[in-house]
């Protein structure tokens, strides 16, 4: 396990959430939102009825995530799901799909998978403004593809960073900004200005 610090001091790369449509397994859809929740998703949901069928949601659910997380669980639609002006990004293995360690991910955006036993459907492929794949050995679990994409995620939003700065009064790395002109420090709570107090990694 990390240690604490390492926790709570993780890029600010919320403004993504997991789609998934017509999921089977009711258990993945439990460590669909513990995952999510772990990797800052801001929510999760899925359509259909059939995780009802298999697997149970609350004994994937260890940690309780469905009481305090925003979970859309069996919508007839996806569609309505998406924020406005978010990207939406097709989880899929097909001709035009471009590999995850080749893709830029928008700082908004939806990601949208197909089932464990299913391609995602054209009514979804079509909405997608990208598509992508991991191109591993064989085909993966449905929430090991989405841990796997919300981890790349992570990484690139803290490479992708302008500048990595340390808070001056507790010397953590420091990464969400409250405005264009004020810092809060994810580790000691302190507030410190975007200015030259900032201090360079």
């Amino acid at each position: 396990m990390a240690q604490k610090s390492h926790i709570i001091n993780r890029p600010d790369n919320q403004n993504f959430g997991i789609l998934v449509d017509n999921i089977k397994n009711g258990y993945n859809a439990g460590l669909l939102v513990r995952s999510a929740s772990a990797y800052g998703a801001s929510y999760v949901g899925w359509s259909g009825k059939r995780y009802t069928e298999k697997g149970n949601f609350e004994n994937g659910d260890t940690e309780g995530f469905r009481f305090k997380y925003p979970i859309f669980a069996g919508v007839d639609n996806l569609k309505p799901l998406i924020p406005y002006k978010s990207v939406c990004v097709a989880v899929e293995l097909c001709d035009s799909a471009t590999s995850i360690f080749d893709f830029i991910h928008p700082k908004i955006c939806t990601y949208i998978l197909g089932a464990e036993d299913s391609s995602l459907s054209k009514e979804y492929l079509d909405i997608c403004e990208h598509k992508i794949f991991i191109p591993t050995h064989h085909s993966l679990n449905l929430v090991h593809c989405a841990t796997s994409i919300m981890f790349h995620r992570m990484q690139q939003m803290l490479t992708l960073k302008d500048e990595v700065v340390r808070c001056p009064h507790c010397g953590h790395n420091y990464y969400s900004a409250l405005t264009d002109s004020l810092y809060k420090c994810n580790a000691c709570g302190g507030d410190f200005p975007n200015d030259k107090q900032k201090i360079m990694v």
